[in-house]
């Protein structure tokens, strides 16, 4: 289910931004007065309940994981403060609830923490070098064709970007002329998965395999969660941040020459 919200999800998500980021410096210079200038205002209020969804279907995707057990460190005030704000708007109009954490419980103990599988974005993003200048040649690959188109018009100021629906498209095309910087492609799609694109350019076209960016709504199969933890590859989970997706861009971009 939480697949199925992300989709659609994402592209209202990028549509959003996109418009305030087309209109927005411009209406707010005017008089506060004016209906363009409310009509901001309105779009960044519905941007604040997209963002409140997105969350709520993270926080889903958090307590319907299926992953293999592992055992280490919990965060019991964490995992409290993620069931409360998930039950908040149903509590709120039946009780006032009040938050009294105590020294939570005993656990047994573990000899070793397994390392992360990936390293967090919070991590990554130290290592960001600077933006450049010129444009980035980027390919979109993504089977919902909304979510694609929307995803080449956010991107399109900063990048020129060519968008394909499937899998099978995208080697077809990167045959013909492998000319990208950087290649955004969904993890999980029908016929021809993202896996099997990173599968078959390996073998063909290794060079191309660096400048991949996966993008998921949800690692909800063993072969996924597998796949991603083998490969140095980043990847998104939907629906992203726009300002983050272009700083990741720039990392792809960033002194790559294109193969031609």
């Amino acid at each position: 289910m939480a697949h199925e919200i992300n989709n659609p999800l994402s592209y209202v998500l990028l549509n959003l931004d996109f418009v305030l980021r087309e209109i927005g410096e411009r209406a707010l210079g005017d008089e506060p007065a004016t209906p363009c200038a409310d009509l901001v205002m309105r779009l960044r209020e519905a941007r604040v309940g997209v963002d409140r969804v997105r969350v709520i279907v993270q926080d889903l995707k958090a307590f319907s994981r299926v992953d293999t057990e592992r055992r280490g460190p919990v965060d019991v005030r964490r995992v409290l403060d993620e069931a409360i704000e998930i039950a908040s708007n149903d509590l709120q109009r039946r009780a006032r609830l009040v938050r009294a954490f105590n020294v939570c419980v005993l656990l047994p103990g573990v000899a070793a923490i397994e390392p992360p599988l990936r390293p967090s974005w919070s991590e990554r993003r130290s290592t960001i070098p600077p933006p450049r200048a010129p444009r980035g040649r980027l390919l979109v690959v993504d089977d919902e064709p909304v979510l694609a188109a929307a995803l080449g018009r956010s991107l399109e100021p900063e990048f020129e970007v060519e968008v394909l629906n499937n899998g099978r498209d995208a080697i077809a095309r990167l045959r013909r002329a492998p000319f990208f910087d950087a290649i955004l492609c969904d993890l999980i799609m029908p016929e021809m998965t993202g896996m099997d694109v990173y599968k078959v350019l390996k073998e063909t076209d290794p060079d191309l395999v660096e400048r991949i960016i996966f993008m998921t709504g949800g690692t909800f199969t063993q072969r996924a969660r597998d796949f991603l933890a083998s490969v140095p590859n980043p990847a998104l989970d939907k629906p992203f941040d726009l300002g983050m997706l272009e700083v990741m861009l720039r990392v792809r971009t960033e002194g790559s020459e294109p193969i031609v």
